[in-house]
């Protein structure tokens, strides 16, 4: 990485863009819609709410980029990972990585505090972020939950472009006239688009419809015929009872595993 010298009153867009080219990541335009969003929030953010923010200025984004720039940028240490109370990970600007100029930080960032360095010669400006105490308990919290974490992201990234025009949810709403009460029948619509009834999906339609997320949540899981996690195309189903284990049932399931691996 280049010296801070570099970084050195640019603009916070400008430092991670050019962080990015210095790592060899292509800027695309999504990518740049993105990271505007994540600086206009400039507070704690889901994967979700960074989604419909960006995808409301470019249509053409879909989720799987916005994870995917979220991950790049959190190797970059350029976002920080917690945890809220549901167990869904939420992201934040780190923003004592900058060098920032001192007209943008009054006033923009109330959590950013100056140090006083009027003493020295130089103009660099020191920032403090005051960090919560880390103990042994909450750092193998994160541990599991980063395990946790990736594994649902890698199911979700292998639906690649999942919704590439939010509009298709807005039609379904439209087609049952925004009302609350047919809600269920909006997640068959979505389910019979989908094969399951992604996160982003539920969380746009509970805001749209202002509808709690836990609401919609209690109505899916109820419901055996809602998936909450991704499934296939089609669907493989192996008797486990005792007359079709005699009859070697448990072959066959292991031949059907072995052959789509």
């Amino acid at each position: 990485m280049q010296g801070d010298k570099e970084y050195k009153y640019k603009s916070i867009t400008e430092q991670i863009e050019l962080r990015l080219r210095n790592k060899h990541v292509k800027i695309t335009h999504p990518r740049k819609t993105i990271i505007s969003s994540i600086i206009e929030i400039n507070n704690s953010f889901t994967p979700e709410e960074l989604f419909i923010k960006s995808h409301k200025i470019n249509p053409g984004i879909g989720i799987a980029t916005v994870y995917r720039t979220i991950k790049i940028l959190e190797d970059l240490k350029l976002l920080d990972r917690k945890y809220a109370e549901d167990k869904k990970p939420e992201y934040k600007l780190v923003l004592e990585t900058f060098q920032i100029p001192k007209e943008k930080i009054a006033g923009n960032h109330p959590d950013i505090r100056l140090k006083n360095n009027s003493n020295k010669k130089n103009n660099n400006i020191a920032v403090n972020v005051q960090l919560p105490p880390v103990n042994n308990h909450s750092l193998h919290l994160k541990e599991y939950m980063d395990f946790e974490y990736k594994d649902q992201i890698k199911k979700e990234l292998k639906l690649e472009e999942l919704i590439n025009d939010i509009t298709k949810i807005d039609e379904v709403i439209l087609k049952h006239e925004n009302n609350k009460n047919n809600l269920i029948q909006m997640l068959l619509d979505f389910q019979a688009e989908y094969s399951w009834l992604p996160r982003h999906v539920l969380f746009y339609v509970g805001k749209k419809l202002d509808i709690p997320l836990s609401q919609i949540y209690g109505i899916a899981s109820f419901y055996a015929h809602f998936n909450l996690e991704p499934r296939g195309k089609y669907q493989v189903v192996v008797c486990a009872g005792t007359a079709c284990h005699v009859r070697g049932s448990s072959a066959l399931l292991q031949r059907i595993i072995n052959i789509l691996k």
